[in-house]
């Protein structure tokens, strides 16, 4: 039992720096530098990236990775085989919340980009938005209690540590994404493909919250085997 658990732990915490890595990636849908800016073309599915390579904002990006792994180090450096497995997945499980938490703030400032350059669309915007929404909230919702039930019932780290933690793993992510300069694209086109992958999206961050509530039952159960 007790060989299966490195690799728990490193599945549990590649798949959520993956996931980290490829939604930074995705969220970054609909938006591009000022500077390059430009019509989309027909199909509305351009996308440019631009990275800064801002000298500041990688050693910003750095030192919050560092504060991150630095706090990590301290509260698990003496638990125990249980009590790292438990830290393990509620430290994975915020980096998929955080990240989705992202993702929906992304999508929410290309809704309003395209309602305010597209008010023919409006109607149309404001109901798929809504309908995102009320599915994809009630899940965060769902994965952020468990998150929270997980952090009250542990003993081996305070409470104010944990806020720590969380708090350094959103920091770190807006640390990275401030290396790139994002605005809407809201022309007709861009907005009609924003909307036409809204089912796609909701889906995937729908797939990611759910997993966080399953991951506790379902690494323990696999631990016992």
């Amino acid at each position: 039992m007790c060989s299966r658990l490195p690799k728990l732990l490193l599945s549990m915490v590649v798949f959520s720096f993956i996931t980290f890595s490829a939604l930074s990636v995705f969220t970054d849908f609909g938006f591009v530098k000022q500077a390059v800016a430009q019509e989309a073309d027909k199909s509305g599915d351009e996308e440019v990236i631009i990275d800064e390579g801002d000298p500041k904002a990688a050693a910003l990006a750095k030192a919050q990775m560092e504060a991150l792994s630095g706090q990590v180090r301290n509260v698990t450096k003496n638990l125990g085989q249980a009590e790292y497995t438990h830290f393990g997945i509620i430290y994975g499980n915020y980096n998929i919340y955080s990240t989705v938490k992202a993702v929906r703030e992304d999508v929410e400032k290309a809704v309003n980009a395209c309602k305010e350059n597209n008010p023919d669309m409006a109607d149309r915007i404001d109901t798929r938005w809504g309908s995102w929404t009320k599915s994809v909230d009630a899940n965060m919702k769902e994965a952020w209690a468990n998150i929270n039930s997980m952090t009250m019932a542990q003993d081996y780290a305070s409470q104010d540590s944990m806020k720590n933690i969380f708090a350094l793993v959103d920091e770190t992510r807006k640390a990275n994404s401030s290396r790139f300069e994002k605005i809407p694209v809201s022309t007709p086109e861009a907005c009609e493909f924003m909307l036409s992958k809204m089912d796609e999206t909701q889906d995937n961050m729908n797939m990611m919250l759910i997993a966080t509530i399953r991951s506790y039952p379902e690494i323990m159960k696999a631990m016992q085997e």
